[in-house]
Protein backbone atom coordinates (compact mmCIF):
# COMPACT_ATOMS: atom_id res chain seq x y z
CA UNK A 1 0.00 0.00 0.00
CA UNK A 2 2.57 2.33 0.33
CA UNK A 3 4.35 2.10 -3.07
CA UNK A 4 0.54 2.48 -4.15
CA UNK A 5 0.08 5.52 -2.13
CA UNK A 6 3.06 7.39 -2.87
CA UNK A 7 2.66 6.92 -6.83
CA UNK A 8 -0.55 8.05 -6.40
CA UNK A 9 0.71 11.47 -4.51
CA UNK A 10 3.22 11.66 -7.41
CA UNK A 11 1.19 10.56 -10.07
CA UNK A 12 -1.41 13.42 -9.07
CA UNK A 13 1.41 15.92 -8.26
CA UNK A 14 3.21 15.78 -12.04
CA UNK A 15 -0.65 15.77 -13.18
CA UNK A 16 -1.38 19.34 -11.11
CA UNK A 17 1.93 20.77 -11.92
CA UNK A 18 1.08 20.42 -16.05
CA UNK A 19 -2.44 21.27 -15.60
CA UNK A 20 -1.31 24.78 -14.24
CA UNK A 21 0.81 24.53 -16.99
CA UNK A 22 -1.26 24.94 -19.28
CA UNK A 23 -3.71 27.43 -17.76
CA UNK A 24 -6.31 25.47 -15.88
CA UNK A 25 -7.76 27.35 -13.52
CA UNK A 26 -9.33 25.03 -11.35
CA UNK A 27 -5.97 23.92 -9.73
CA UNK A 28 -7.11 24.42 -6.37
CA UNK A 29 -10.21 22.03 -6.81
CA UNK A 30 -8.27 19.52 -8.13
CA UNK A 31 -6.11 19.72 -5.45
CA UNK A 32 -8.71 19.11 -2.81
CA UNK A 33 -10.51 16.35 -5.16
CA UNK A 34 -6.97 14.63 -4.98
CA UNK A 35 -6.70 14.86 -1.44
CA UNK A 36 -9.74 13.37 -0.92
CA UNK A 37 -8.86 10.40 -3.48
CA UNK A 38 -5.88 9.90 -1.06
CA UNK A 39 -7.96 9.25 1.96
CA UNK A 40 -9.93 7.01 0.51
CA UNK A 41 -7.39 4.92 -0.30
CA UNK A 42 -6.08 4.73 2.87
CA UNK A 43 -8.86 4.33 4.38
CA UNK A 44 -7.60 0.38 4.99
CA UNK A 45 -4.98 1.12 6.47
CA UNK A 46 -7.45 3.58 9.52
CA UNK A 47 -9.66 1.00 10.00
CA UNK A 48 -6.63 -1.71 10.41
CA UNK A 49 -5.53 0.91 12.93
CA UNK A 50 -8.97 1.52 14.64
CA UNK A 51 -9.54 -2.64 14.77
CA UNK A 52 -5.77 -2.86 16.00
CA UNK A 53 -6.92 0.03 18.78
CA UNK A 54 -9.34 -2.08 19.79
CA UNK A 55 -7.96 -5.26 20.65
CA UNK A 56 -5.27 -3.47 22.70
CA UNK A 57 -8.14 -1.95 24.59
CA UNK A 58 -9.37 -5.40 25.07
CA UNK A 59 -6.25 -6.46 26.59
CA UNK A 60 -5.44 -3.47 28.12
CA UNK A 61 -8.41 -3.05 30.25
CA UNK A 62 -7.93 0.39 30.07
CA UNK A 63 -10.91 1.27 28.03
CA UNK A 64 -11.16 4.79 28.79
CA UNK A 65 -7.44 5.84 28.02
CA UNK A 66 -7.70 3.62 24.69
CA UNK A 67 -11.26 5.55 23.63
CA UNK A 68 -9.96 8.60 24.79
CA UNK A 69 -6.87 8.16 22.59
CA UNK A 70 -8.21 7.25 19.46
CA UNK A 71 -10.33 10.36 19.49
CA UNK A 72 -7.19 12.44 20.25
CA UNK A 73 -5.56 10.62 17.04
CA UNK A 74 -8.87 10.76 15.25
CA UNK A 75 -9.48 14.25 16.03
CA UNK A 76 -5.65 15.14 15.01
CA UNK A 77 -6.58 13.82 11.67
CA UNK A 78 -9.72 15.53 10.80
CA UNK A 79 -8.82 18.65 11.78
CA UNK A 80 -5.06 18.33 10.26
CA UNK A 81 -6.53 16.82 7.28
CA UNK A 82 -9.49 19.90 6.77
CA UNK A 83 -7.21 22.80 7.93
CA UNK A 84 -4.90 22.06 5.23
CA UNK A 85 -7.65 21.90 2.69
CA UNK A 86 -8.84 25.29 4.19
CA UNK A 87 -5.11 26.11 3.50
CA UNK A 88 -4.47 24.60 0.18
CA UNK A 89 -7.75 26.51 -0.52
CA UNK A 90 -6.26 29.80 0.39
CA UNK A 91 -8.40 30.30 3.25
CA UNK A 92 -5.44 31.04 6.20
CA UNK A 93 -8.18 32.25 8.72
CA UNK A 94 -10.71 29.23 8.32
CA UNK A 95 -7.01 26.62 8.62
CA UNK A 96 -6.03 28.93 11.57
CA UNK A 97 -9.64 28.68 13.29
CA UNK A 98 -9.80 25.10 13.02
CA UNK A 99 -6.14 24.62 14.54
CA UNK A 100 -7.32 26.60 17.74
CA UNK A 101 -10.68 24.09 17.35
CA UNK A 102 -8.45 21.47 17.95
CA UNK A 103 -6.66 22.73 20.81
CA UNK A 104 -9.86 23.55 22.21
CA UNK A 105 -11.12 19.62 21.33
CA UNK A 106 -7.96 17.99 22.71
CA UNK A 107 -8.06 19.98 25.89
CA UNK A 108 -12.05 19.09 26.63
CA UNK A 109 -10.89 15.36 26.01
CA UNK A 110 -8.00 15.39 28.14
CA UNK A 111 -8.77 17.58 30.84
CA UNK A 112 -10.92 15.13 33.19
CA UNK A 113 -7.89 13.22 33.22
CA UNK A 114 -6.36 15.81 34.70
CA UNK A 115 -8.80 16.40 36.92
CA UNK A 116 -8.01 12.44 38.37
CA UNK A 117 -4.47 13.01 38.49
CA UNK A 118 -4.76 16.01 40.42
CA UNK A 119 -7.03 14.51 42.68
CA UNK A 120 -5.02 11.75 43.04
CA UNK A 121 -1.98 13.59 43.73
CA UNK A 122 -4.15 15.67 46.39
CA UNK A 123 -5.28 12.95 48.26
CA UNK A 124 -1.45 11.26 48.64
CA UNK A 125 -0.05 14.91 49.68
CA UNK A 126 -2.71 15.27 52.08
CA UNK A 127 -1.69 11.65 53.62
CA UNK A 128 1.78 12.73 54.20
Amino acid sequence: MTVRLAALGVLMAVMGFLLSELGFRGKKLFSVLCAVLILATVGEGIAELFGIMTELEAVSGASEAVACAMKIVGASYLFGVCADIASEMGEGGIASALGAAYRVELLLLVLPYLRELVTAAAELISRI
